[in-house]
Parts: C-alpha cells; sequence; structure tokens
C-alpha cells in the first residue's frame, strides 16, 4: 500500500513571490544626473506594520564646481618696482618716512637709488668725493643736509653727524630728497607744472646749470650740445657719446627705472 502523502497548502506570500518578475531582485536602481537615486516606495508591507508612505523630497542639486578662471592680474602702480627695491633694503623705510617729511615722493626716492646704485651703499669715488647709495656729491650733501635739516629739524634725530652721513643711506637719503625738491621746484620756476623723475634727472644728474635746459630740450637735440661746457670726465661717466640724442637718453632712463619715471616728484602735485 503505497505511502499516504499528506498536503500541505502553501503560505500566502508564497504566490506573492512567484508573481515577482525574476532578476528584479537584482536590478539596479536609476541614477539620477542631477541629485541622489531615486527612493523606492514600499508598497507590500510586511505582517505587523502600520500602512505609511514615504514621500520622496526635493533633489538635491549637484554641487556647484568652483569658478577657476583667474581674477585678471593687477597691474603695478607708477614707481612700485622701484619702491619695492629699496624699501627692500633694512634702512628703506626709514629713508621713504625721510623723503614724506620732506614732502617729496618715496617712489621718486626710490627711483634716483635704483637707477645711482641699485640701492646699493657704495663706497667712494671720483677722488673720494661721490659715494653712497644716492651718489651724492660731498658738497652737493653738506647743503643739501643743511637745507633738510633747516626745513625739518626732526631729521636729525637718526641721521648720522657730518661727513660720515653721505655714506649712510638712511642718512643720505635726507639730502637725496632734499635735492629732488630743490629740482623740482626749480623745474616748476622754467614752466613745467608737476615735474617728474624724468624731468628732474638732468638737475640731479648734471647740477643746476643743466636741469631746466635738459628738461626743455626737444629728443633730436645732441646731448653734448646740450651740456655744452661739462667736463669730459662727466660725459664719460654718464655714458653720453657724441651721437647721443636728449630723446636716446630719456628713453635709457626711462629703462633703467621704469614707470618711476613718470612719478611726480613732489608730494600731492
Amino acid at each position: 500500500m503505497p505511502p499516504c502523502l499528506t498536503h500541505h497548502r502553501p503560505p500566502p506570500w508564497a504566490f506573492l513571490l512567484a508573481a515577482l518578475p525574476i532578476g528584479a531582485a537584482h536590478a539596479q536602481v536609476p541614477l539620477r544626473q542631477d541629485g541622489p537615486p531615486e527612493q523606492v516606495i514600499p508598497y507590500v508591507l510586511e505582517r505587523g506594520l502600520e500602512n505609511f508612505v514615504i514621500t520622496p523630497g526635493p533633489a538635491i542639486p549637484a554641487p556647484q564646481q568652483p569658478d577657476r578662471s583667474e581674477a585678471p592680474a593687477q597691474q603695478p602702480t607708477e614707481g612700485e618696482a622701484a619702491l619695492a627695491l629699496m624699501l627692500g633694503q633694512s634702512w628703506g623705510a626709514l629713508a621713504s618716512q625721510n623723503a614724506e617729511a620732506l614732502g617729496v615722493s618715496p617712489a621718486a626716492l626710490a627711483a634716483t637709488c635704483a637707477i645711482e646704485s641699485g640701492c646699493r651703499p657704495l663706497g667712494l669715488s671720483a677722488g673720494g668725493r661721490i659715494g653712497g647709495a644716492y651718489q651724492m656729491l660731498d658738497t652737493t650733501y653738506a647743503s643739501s643736509m643743511a637745507e633738510a635739516l633747516r626745513a625739518n629739524p626732526n631729521l636729525a634725530v637718526h641721521a648720522v653727524p657730518g661727513a660720515a652721513g653721505n655714506l649712510d643711506p638712511a642718512t643720505q637719503s635726507i639730502a637725496a630728497s632734499q635735492y629732488l625738491r630743490t629740482a623740482a621746484l626749480s623745474m616748476q620756476r622754467a614752466g613745467i607744472d608737476n615735474p617728474t623723475v624724468l624731468d628732474t634727472r638732468g638737475y640731479y644728474n648734471f647740477g643746476p646749470r643743466y636741469g631746466a635746459q635738459l628738461a626743455l630740450s626737444d629728443d633730436g637735440e645732441l646731448m653734448t650740445d646740450v651740456l655744452r661746457g661739462a667736463s669730459s670726465s662727466v660725459l664719460t661717466g654718464n655714458r653720453i657719446g657724441s651721437d647721443l640724442t636728449v630723446g636716446a637718453w630719456r628713453s635709457r632712463v626711462t629703462r633703467e627705472v621704469g614707470s618711476a619715471a613718470g612719478v611726480p616728484v613732489l608730494l600731492g602735485s
């Protein structure tokens, strides 16, 4: 007699499983391009759970990429390079203060030491009469220093007294600032309203005899004609050849000091 077979009724959830498509358990949830994956909303609840519905929230936008476009480079102000050179020296900040105390642009003072010595305190030359970062003749230094201290006695506090001051760059900056101021005032009397470093360069370099004359000369004139009467040592020492024009000399000065050539010497002008 065959064994008695017992039939078991399958549980109700078995039919639900049978109704699911094959492979659904391994299906990947599609990704949104602009946020998190789509949320799955359950509709078949387990026994004993209360009815609830998950309402998806708004999609979180993808993070914004930072703007990597470079900001336009800032253009240097007039005289910035020369001023940075002077301020890079241990005495540069005090020299800048001395110039301001005399009403002279620190950038103009910086351009002077840049072209004269590279802002290095050089020793004496020309028979021991010219020296320092601003390359001042001893007599010019002495007279300019005396004039500066009459105008502002407080400047004597940090000044090296006597002739030794001509080799101390911070002290010499007082005399150099005063000499630049004197040059600028001379240019104003000659009809140049707002004299620049380039306008006063002839005065500083060759003295008051040639200052205004050189500033007002045409570019095509020869430097030897404008500086008629200057010694051969002065011409040679300043690289003034027989064929050098005023315009070529001005271009050379501008190349050596850059944008500082156009800086007004006097503050507030």
